[in-house]
């Protein structure tokens, strides 16, 4: 499994579950072998985690809305070294676990929610496996 923290900043009201799901969708419905689904987390009172699958491969995502996302920032911050100050209010993470691809059969699909993730305004997307930012725009 490979995780990439995207967090989204802007103004109260920019960003949610629901629009960041919409969109999701909307950028995918394009390929037509795509399959959405919502998944109920069964641990805790957890939203529900948006499934997209293409045949076997999958990822999911899910969407953080409460004060444990300024942890987050806290532990990358001390990860990388790096500043990320905004101007901006920090609004959610949204949490992107991408299935295993043992042959690399898949990449293409992570190379696109990638470019998803980084076409998002004032958002900032971190690479959990590597410790690293791969992009800024806050």
């Amino acid at each position: 499994m490979h995780l990439l923290n995207t967090f989204l900043y802007g103004e109260p009201g920019d960003w949610c579950r629901e629009k960041v799901f919409e969109l999701i969708r909307d950028y995918f419905s394009k390929n037509a072998d795509v399959k959405f689904a919502e998944e109920i987390v069964p641990i805790g009172n957890l939203p529900p985690k948006l499934r997209v699958s293409f045949g076997d491969y999958f990822f999911k995502v899910s969407v953080i809305e409460n004060e444990t996302i300024n942890e987050s920032i806290r532990y990358i911050k001390d990860v990388t070294g790096e500043k990320l100050e905004s101007q901006k209010q920090l609004l959610c993470e949204v949490r992107t676990t991408f299935a295993n691809d043992k042959n690399s059969d898949y990449d293409y699909i992570a190379i696109n929610m990638y470019q998803f993730l980084e076409d998002l305004p004032f958002s900032l997307v971190y690479d959990d496996n590597h410790k690293k930012i791969l992009y800024k725009s806050i």
